[in-house]
């Protein structure tokens, strides 16, 4: 069941999942932040092309999600010291003022 709420503003549709959750489509053209962080052309590859790739990332924890509690942490440490957080960049590439890129970024996190 989808729902269209608000007509006239931002429109978005809300695909329900369960009693408690949902998806929600904010606009046309837009990308998922799976492109900025995992993509071909990717924040990670860019500034920290030595880290582990994302996508061995993901195998890792997928075999570790078979595993004992301690290995699961030891995979989680592992990837910590070998992936850094890239996220930051999309707000310096996109807002090039400090005080748009602080609008921004409250924003986001608001």
């Amino acid at each position: 069941m989808e729902t269209e709420c608000w007509p006239g503003w931002l429109p978005f549709r809300v695909v329900p999942l369960s009693q408690r959750s949902g998806l929600i489509e904010w606009c046309e053209n837009t990308q998922p932040l799976s492109h900025y962080l995992a993509g071909a052309n990717s924040y990670h590859k860019r500034y920290y092309p030595k880290d582990l790739p994302v996508k061995k990332c993901y195998k890792m924890v997928e075999v570790a999600c078979k595993s004992s509690n301690e290995e699961r942490l030891n995979v989680y440490r592992e990837i910590c010291k070998n992936l850094r957080p890239a996220f930051h960049h999309f707000f310096l590439e996109n807002f090039r003022t400090p005080a748009t890129w602080f609008e921004r970024r409250q924003a986001y996190i608001h």
